[in-house]
Parts: structure tokens; C-alpha cells; sequence
């Protein structure tokens, strides 16, 4: 109906989705899976597939706005015109370890990523196996890659960028032949784990700590893997976001504790990442106050839930060494 945004629009807000499947979509307007207007968004382990953008970006559209992704997928998505993975005006978009791969059909060759007057930022993630191979940059759009697996000529500048196959255990298989039936597009979605042999095992030496949509670990070995998934079989730390003082619950002690971390100078917490009570990737003043709001004003807690033992979804340099409340 001329709208942005098949599945969801985002506009003039923000919005946090984990663990989520935009599959099958089409936008008369742009942006297939989802379109974001002025606003952030960020996905953590989430998979898009099968979507059309009729006016470009075939996952996702993104104007004015701030789009993080991270561990996700996105895969046999095709934007009619430009953008087969994205299409990006005036806005900060990152890749982190994802993997894009069979998205576009052969005919096309518009570009599976597509950027204006935007800054991309791709750190440890396979842009791979697509119809389209190009990134299209335009009024001074600018992008930056770091530890990834590109195809194309030669690598792309900047640190540990590879050209090298990155052996998926099976690339999935689209027809995107018939655009008014979405569902088809998918014949076999495919595994994009990778061989044992792969050059992108262990590929970044120095990436954050994250946890991969199998729930493993990252790094697992010597280092990350690219892509949105990681070799091996490392369990994550178990944290409770908020018990500051690691005795099992939230209370105003968790807040008074930060607030003598920042401006008294007692010792660090043993968990960083449950003083992050924003979950930002920073402690700063906002924590306490995040804490107190939600002990007597009601406020809603951060993915994943404050108040709750489990591993932390957000890619940042936080960390945990010790929470003995959450085994």
C-alpha cells in the first residue's frame, strides 16, 4: 500500500529485537523485513530471509536513522532496484559478525548494499555467495571493514579482510523468480556454520565478547569466528543484570554500590556486565538510576531481562568473572 516496511516500521522510536525471524515480507516502498524512519534499532541473533523490497533494500531500509545488527543472518532477501540487503540514506548502520549470503536474483545487479550519505561499518561478517557482490556508495557515503570475508577482486581495506570461500556447511538455496509469492523464495534455508578448514575460523584476535544464535560463546578458541556463527562449544557466562553485589537479588545496595564504584572509589564489581544495568556497554550515572526506576517507578527492564540469570546477548568489552548467584 505504498508503505515502508514489510513486516515492521520503525518510526521515531527504538526498538531492541532478540532471537527473531523476519521471514517473507514485501514493502511496496522499500525496506522488505523492516524499515526504520528516524529512529534505532537493533537486532541481536536474528534471522531475515525471503523478503522483497519493491523500491529497494530487500531485508531491510533504513532513513535518518542508527541500525545495529549483530549475529544475525540475512539471506535470500532481493530489492527490486538497489539495496538486496539494505538500503541506507543518512543513516549509521553496523554489521557485526553476520553473514549475508543468496540474497538478489541473477538479472539484477544494482547492489546488494546500497548507502547514501550513510556511514556501514562491517566488523567480522561474510558478505558472500550473493547475485550482487557490489556495494554501491553514494553522496559521500563511506565503508569501513575490519576482520571480514568480502566477495569480490580483493579484499576490502582494512585489517584481517579476507577473499578467501568460507566453506559454509550447506548455502542455502532461493528462487526469487516469482515476486508475488515471498514463501517460495526459500526452497532450503540452508546452514551457515562453517567447515572445519575454514580460513574465517578464528579469523578477529581481538573481538568483544558475544554469544552466537546457537547460544555459544564468543571467541571460542584463539578467536572469533566471522559470521554469524561460532565453532565450537563454549558456554557463556551466566550473570544476573543489576545484582550488583552478586547476593542473588536487586536491591537499592546494587544502586548505592555503583554510585560508590563511580564517585568514592570503591574496588570494581566482579560482574561488569551486572552493573550495566542499561546494558550500553558503559557504567555510568544512568545505571543507578535505571535500577531505582525499576525497584519503585515500574520501568521496564533491558533485553535480557534485568532481574534474571542468564548470558549476555549484547556484543560489548563488559564481561563477567564471577557470579556465584548464577551458576
Amino acid at each position: 500500500d505504498g508503505e515502508p516496511g514489510g513486516a515492521l516500521l520503525v518510526e521515531d522510536s527504538e526498538v531492541h529485537l532478540l532471537d527473531s525471524t523476519i521471514e517473507a515480507n514485501g514493502a511496496d516502498d522499500g525496506g522488505g523485513g523492516f524499515a526504520v524512519l528516524n529512529s534505532r534499532a537493533t537486532l541481536v541473533a536474528s534471522t531475515i530471509t525471503g523478503n522483497y523490497g519493491d523500491h529497494g533494500g530487500g531485508a531491510f531500509e533504513s532513513v535518518g536513522s542508527d541500525v545495529r545488527l549483530e549475529s544475525c543472518l540475512l539471506t535470500g532477501n532481493f530489492g527490486e532496484g538497489i539495496g538486496d540487503a539494505f538500503l541506507a540514506v543518512e543513516s549509521e548502520i553496523s554489521l557485526v559478525h553476520c553473514t549475508l549470503s543468496g540474497n538478489g536474483r541473477s538479472e539484477e545487479t544494482a547492489g546488494l548494499v546500497a548507502a547514501f550519505a550513510s556511514g556501514v561499518v562491517i566488523v567480522g561478517s561474510f558478505l558472500w555467495g550473493n547475485d550482487s557482490r557490489k556495494i554501491h556508495l553514494a553522496q559521500g557515503a563511506t565503508v569501513r571493514a575490519t576482520f571480514s570475508c568480502i566477495q569480490g577482486a580483493e579484499p576490502l581495506p582494512g585489517p584481517g579482510n579476507i577473499i578467501e570461500d568460507p566453506l559454509f556447511l550447506e548455502p542455502g538455496v532461493f528462487d526469487l523468480s516469482d515476486l508475488t509469492y515471498r514463501p517460495k523464495f526459500i526452497v532450503s534455508a540452508g546452514n551457515y556454520r562453517l567447515r572445519q578448514g575454514s580460513s574465517c575460523i578464528d579469523l578477529e584476535s581481538s573481538g568483544q565478547r558475544s554469544i552466537d544464535p546457537d547460544g555459544t560463546a564468543r571467541p571460542c578458541g584463539a578467536g572469533s569466528d566471522a559470521g554469524a556463527y561460532e565453532t565450537g562449544s563454549c558456554l557463556p557466562e551466566r550473570f544476573n543484570r543489576g545484582d550488583v553485589d552478586v547476593d542473588g537479588s536487586i536491591n537499592v545496595a546494587d544502586a548505592v554500590r555503583i554510585l560508590g564504584i563511580l564517585f568514592l572509589g570503591m574496588d570494581p564489581p566482579s560482574c561488569y556486565d551486572a552493573a550495566d544495568a542499561e546494558d550500553d556497554g558503559r557504567i555510568n550515572l544512568r545505571d543507578p538510576i535505571y535500577i531505582l526506576n525499576y525497584l519503585f517507578l515500574g520501568r521496564p527492564p533491558p533485553p535480557p531481562r534485568l532481574g534474571a540469570c542468564g548470558p549476555d546477548r549484547t556484543a560489548d568489552g563488559m564481561g563477567c568473572e564471577a557470579s556465584p548467584a548464577c551458576p
